[in-house]
């Protein structure tokens, strides 16, 4: 699995990021926006087409066991991101 297009998913939410905060003028950092918006779209998006991907990014960026669930794995990769961020 290529996760490319997660990079991709969240350009495009940074730019509608960006362009929410420029209509309303309010002054937030980029970064604590990201912080609250990503795990809820990880959420949003979570079912069955897209659990792969988020396995793989458990795996290969927060050392989760390959032998989890790919569900399983999804749900720890979002807390994890929170838990990041």
């Amino acid at each position: 699995m290529n996760l490319q297009y997660m990079e991709k998913d969240i350009a495009c939410l940074r730019r509608r990021f960006n362009k929410k905060i420029g209509l309303y003028g309010k002054i937030l950092d980029e970064i604590l926006g990201m912080a609250i918006i990503i795990p809820r779209w990880m959420r949003y998006i979570l079912d069955e087409s897209t659990a792969e991907r988020y396995y793989d990014y458990g795996v290969n960026v927060f050392g989760m066991e390959p032998s989890c669930p790919k569900m399983e794995a999804a749900e720890k990769d979002i807390r994890e991101t929170e838990n990041y961020f």
